[in-house]
C-alpha cells in the first residue's frame, strides 16, 4: 500500500442506473482514475487529503476500435482516506464515462461476485436486524419501529440509525447507492471531512 498527499476530483453523473461518481486522483506520482463504489456518496468537488492506495493497475474501460491499438486507463483502488479541505465547485474536466456498475455486470461471474457484499453485515446481521424487531418479552412491545424492514435491510447492523452514521466501503456499489438514498430522503447530510452522515 501507497499512503500519499493528493487531491480527489469527484464528478457525478446521472446513468441508467441513477446518479454515479467518478474520479480522478492526483498526486506528486501521477495522476488516477478512481471508481471506488464508496465515491457515490459524495457530491462532485474536489476532495484534498491523504489517500491510502491499495494497488494501482491498468483497466481497459471499452472494446478498441483499432486491434491494434489498447485503449486503457490507469486507476488506483482505495484502501481508506483522510481529507483536510473540500471545494464542492462543479467539475466537467472529467469525462463522461460508463457506470462503473455496469462495468461490474459485464465481467465474468467469478469478478462479479468479489463485488458481492463480503461483510457478514450483508447477511447474518440482517437476520439479526429483523429479529430485533419481535416483541419485546417483557413489555409486549416492538424492539424497533414499524417501518424499520426496509432500514434493517439496508443497513444490517447499523440499523436502527443514530445521528450519526459511517458507511462500510465493502458493502458493495449498488447497496451504497441504496443506503445513501435512504439517508438522503431520511435526513441525514454527509459531512466530507469527517466522513460521516448526520442526522439534520
Amino acid at each position: 500500500m501507497i499512503n500519499i498527499k493528493g487531491t480527489l476530483t469527484i464528478r457525478v453523473i446521472n446513468g441508467r442506473n441513477g446518479a454515479f461518481s467518478v474520479g480522478e486522483l492526483q498526486t506528486s506520482i501521477g495522476k488516477f482514475a478512481v471508481k471506488d463504489a464508496i465515491l457515490d456518496q459524495y457530491d462532485q468537488g474536489s476532495y484534498k487529503g491523504l489517500f491510502t492506495i491499495a494497488k494501482i493497475f491498468p483497466y481497459v474501460p471499452r472494446p478498441s476500435i483499432d486491434a491494434c491499438m489498447a485503449v486503457f486507463e490507469i486507476r488506483a483502488a482505495l484502501d481508506h482516506f483522510t481529507l483536510f479541505d473540500v471545494d464542492e465547485a462543479p467539475v466537467t474536466d472529467i469525462e463522461l464515462v460508463s457506470d462503473p456498475l455496469d462495468e461490474e455486470s459485464a465481467n465474468t461471474k467469478q469478478s462479479s461476485e468479489q463485488e458481492k457484499p463480503k461483510s457478514p453485515a450483508s447477511y447474518a446481521s440482517v437476520k439479526q436486524a429483523f429479529k430485533n424487531q419481535t416483541p419485546d418479552p417483557d413489555t409486549g412491545k416492538p424492539n424497533q419501529c414499524e417501518n424499520s424492514g426496509e432500514g434493517a435491510e439496508l443497513f444490517g447492523m447499523l440499523w436502527p440509525l443514530g445521528d450519526e452514521v459511517k458507511l462500510d466501503a465493502t458493502c458493495g456499489r449498488e447497496l451504497i447507492r441504496k443506503q445513501r438514498n435512504y439517508l438522503n430522503d431520511n435526513g441525514y447530510t454527509l459531512v466530507p471531512l469527517e466522513q460521516k452522515w448526520i442526522k439534520s
